[in-house]
């Protein structure tokens, strides 16, 4: 696992899940598609704690609101792999990444993923 660098996502560190969406084209039908299977459970969404993030070199925006406070081109070139147009990433509460991948993620293996993991688990327990 590695550090999402708190430079960038600090804020959300311990509070939030993070998805981010990275793409080199904002129109592109892949990236909308990933968008919309995620956008159609928002309580799944909530229950889990995730925030997502629309990022591509010019603009970043949440599912919420736009993020003016973070440059996009430096976190674009921060998380991209270069030689992909399409990824998503995870990040787990601890701010460590927890998936990359290029190609969509199912909401059920986004949610398998998550609900496996210790606190996740936790959470569960509690509620």
């Amino acid at each position: 696992m590695t550090s999402m660098h708190g430079q960038y996502f600090e804020d959300y560190t311990w509070k939030n899940r993070l998805i981010l969406i990275l793409s080199n084209d904002p129109n592109s039908d892949v990236l909308n598609d990933q968008l919309k299977i995620l956008k159609a459970d928002k309580l799944g969404l909530t229950e889990r704690k995730l925030k997502i993030f629309r990022i591509h070199p010019y603009d970043i925006d949440s599912l919420e609101k736009q993020e003016d406070v973070i440059v996009s081109e430096r976190i674009y070139n921060h998380f991209i792999d270069k030689k992909e147009t399409f990824q998503i990433i995870l990040i787990g509460l601890d701010g460590g990444v927890k998936l990359r991948q290029n190609k969509i993620l199912s909401r059920k293996e986004l949610y398998t993923l998550i609900d496996s993991m210790p606190m996740r688990q936790a959470e569960m327990t509690k509620n």
